[in-house]
Parts: structure tokens; C-alpha cells; sequence
């Protein structure tokens, strides 16, 4: 069953990489005109700028996700109140979402500044944004 369980993961992981690289070009095209930038003078080369911090953090946020929602659904499961399953799928996704949402927001972030084009590298992109605004600016 531990196997099934590390495949049905990889199968996830590997879909989700291919769902990243294949409408990132729209994220970024979005990016740039909220923020009212005009198109790239690069064309369809800047289209993936970013794409590589977007990757790396979309499977250890998924995987906090999971893994702090299963703990949480076997710790309250039986317990008084949570009898209800809904309520407990409810509870253990809320709490789950804290920690991976710590991992996601500040790579959303540089991801933004590269988008943008406002620096060509991820450690440009925090660097610039813990001078301006501190580590809270990452979030």
C-alpha cells in the first residue's frame, strides 16, 4: 500500500509540473498586464520567467498540505465534536493550508518580481524585496 501511495504522489507531483509549465505563460501574461506593464520587449522568451521558483515550491507546499492534513484528520478523528466527517475534512484543510501557504506566498512573491522583469533572479527578487520591505514583505 506504501507504494501505491509514493506512485499515486510522483503521479501527482509530475502532473502538477506539466500543469505549472503549461499555463504559465498565461500567469505571466496576466502578471504583467495587473500590474500595467507593457508586453515583453523579449516576446515569448519572457514568458517563463520565474517558472523555474514556481516548480521547486509547488511540491513541498503540496506535500506540507497533505501531510499536515492527514496528521490533523487522524489526531481529531473520533474525537468529541468531529464525529462528522465534512467537519473534520473541513478543520483538517483549513489548518492544513497555514503552513503550506508559508512555503507558497513567498515564492509567489519572487515569482511576481520575475514575471515583472524587475530583477532576472530569484535571490535578486528577495534580496530586493527584504531591502524594501523586510521579511514580512515576502508575505
Amino acid at each position: 500500500a506504501g507504494g501505491e501511495g509514493q506512485a499515486a504522489g510522483a503521479a501527482a507531483g509530475a502532473a502538477r509540473a506539466v500543469s505549472i509549465l503549461l499555463t504559465y505563460p498565461l500567469d505571466t501574461i496576466k502578471t504583467r498586464k495587473q500590474l500595467k506593464l507593457p508586453p515583453s520587449p523579449l516576446g515569448g522568451k519572457d514568458l517563463y520567467k520565474g517558472w523555474f521558483v514556481r516548480i521547486l515550491v509547488a511540491c513541498p507546499s503540496q506535500a506540507c498540505f497533505f501531510v499536515t492534513h492527514d496528521v490533523i484528520v487522524a489526531g481529531l478523528r473520533g474525537a468529541k465534536g468531529f464525529a462528522d466527517a465534512g467537519l473534520l475534512e473541513l478543520v483538517a484543510s483549513m489548518v492544513a493550508t497555514l503552513p503550506s501557504n508559508g512555503i507558497r506566498i513567498p515564492a509567489e512573491a519572487l515569482k511576481q518580481k520575475l514575471q515583472a522583469g524587475v530583477t532576472d533572479s530569484a535571490f535578486g527578487a528577495a534580496k530586493e524585496i527584504v531591502e524594501e520591505d523586510g521579511v514580512a514583505g515576502l508575505f
